[in-house]
């Protein structure tokens, strides 16, 4: 989401999981890293670029989804350099992205000459 700080969200979780932890529990939370949201306009040249690559591809307009990711550095790419960046995800509708099963089968190319 735009417009949210990361350390002040962690403050708030940890505020919360303090407030429902029964007595005699300990428990830590220990954040890794965060970034601010981005999200980026409809609007970009480098979307439409992108949505007539797609369409070219696969003979379709892509559906846009807000979707969120854990990349910190796109944050710094819209703030720093102004840049609008895409996060094109692919894969099939039963991959479990990042879980302990993940799936993504392999397209297996010819042995090279």
């Amino acid at each position: 989401m735009p417009n949210q700080d990361p350390d002040k969200l962690s403050a708030g979780l940890k505020r919360r999981i303090a407030e429902l932890c029964p007595p005699g529990i300990q428990w830590e939370l220990v954040g890794l890293h965060g970034g601010p949201g981005v999200v980026v306009s409809l609007e970009s040249p480098y979307i439409e670029a992108a949505a007539r690559a797609i369409e070219h591809a696969f003979g379709r307009r892509p559906v846009f989804t807000r979707e969120g990711g854990s990349i910190p550095i796109v944050a710094d790419f819209a703030d720093k350099l102004k840049a609008d960046t895409l996060l094109l995800g692919w894969g099939q509708e039963d991959d479990n992205t990042h879980s302990p099963n993940e799936k993504i089968l392999p397209r297996r190319l010819p042995p090279a000459h």
